[in-house]
């Protein structure tokens, strides 16, 4: 996981502790009746801002479900572990000796 996706996580959870959403159902709710009141209210930017801070949320939470983000993560961490104790089970391959063409010393 990188900063980026780490701080977005982080962002859509500030999001919902701010507005005291408890549930996906309520994510949902909000949603619709934000898009409603903006619809009504074309001017008002603080609902136009909220509606798209909620809109953001709904759309990393459906990544993470419906593109089984998480399962994703999960199987690139168990590879890189895997190869890791693979790597560190592999045996050392010797290194090749050099061979030198020297004339044999006569006296």
């Amino acid at each position: 996981m990188n900063d980026l996706t780490i701080g977005r996580l982080l962002y859509c959870l500030n999001t919902l502790s701010v507005l005291e959403i408890k549930s996906r159902e309520q994510l949902y709710d909000m949603a619709a009746d934000l898009r409603e009141k903006a619809e009504n209210n074309a001017d008002d930017i603080g609902l136009k801002t909220q509606l798209s801070q909620i809109e953001n949320v709904i759309r990393t939470y459906e990544e993470i479900v419906e593109g089984n983000y998480i399962d994703n993560l999960i199987r690139a961490e168990r590879e890189r572990r895997e190869a890791e104790q693979k790597k560190e089970k592999s045996p050392e391959q010797p290194k090749p000796t050099q061979t030198t063409n020297k004339k044999p010393n006569r006296r």
